[in-house]
């Protein structure tokens, strides 16, 4: 009687665990950690989260909104954002922009968008001015975009990769937290196009 009463407490214990997996919130961090540490690979994840975006695509209604994050091929001002925001009817919530201070340093500052202009330009010339350096440009944004635009999105040359991974529909994502963006690993690996 007791070794049954172990068995089914174990039974019961791993069909626990194999539901609580399943239902693990996702976590934009944890995920970032993940990325490949090499050129190579790194390149090869993008191609995948541009395969899932496609998939994705053909399995929602187009007019359905995709929670993705946008990394730009290079750093963009606000009317290369704002006629991508045009073209392909997204929705942004938040900017991402570059700015190198007066060691070279690369650092970003974000912005919640509440309309236009999506930078706070103040923010950004008092950073200069106490820190030195110069703005480079919006380089990622966080937001939603049609799944019936994912595919024409993925064949912008302005747009390096859009990033649907945290979309519920995709992973677990109650808080609807948004993937990290991949704009430090294009640095890193020398693949931004030219300003």
């Amino acid at each position: 009687m007791i070794t049954k009463l172990i068995l089914t407490a174990g039974v019961v214990m791993t069909l626990t665990v194999s539901g609580l997996y399943d239902r693990i919130p996702f976590m934009p961090v944890s995920e970032h950690t993940k990325v490949p540490n090499t050129k190579q690979d790194f390149e090869k994840s993008v191609r995948q989260k541009k395969a899932s975006a496609l998939e994705l695509k053909n399995k929602v209604p187009a007019d359905e909104r995709i929670l993705t994050t946008f990394t730009f091929a290079k750093a963009l001002s606000e009317q290369e954002v704002q006629k991508l925001v045009d073209l392909y009817e997204l929705e942004l919530t938040h900017v991402y922009s570059r700015f190198i201070d007066g060691q070279g340093l690369r650092a970003t500052s974000v912005n919640r968008v509440k309309g236009t202009p999506y930078v706070d330009k103040a923010f950004i010339d008092d950073q200069i001015k106490r820190l030195g350096g110069e703005y480079k440009g919006i380089i990622e944004a966080n937001g939603y975009i049609k799944a019936g635009m994912l595919e024409k999105a993925a064949q912008e040359k302005l747009i390096y990769v859009a990033d649907i991974d945290g979309d519920p529909k995709v992973t677990y994502n109650p808080k609807k937290k948004f993937p990290v963006g991949q704009y430090w690993n294009l640095e890193d690996y020398k693949l931004t196009l030219a300003e």
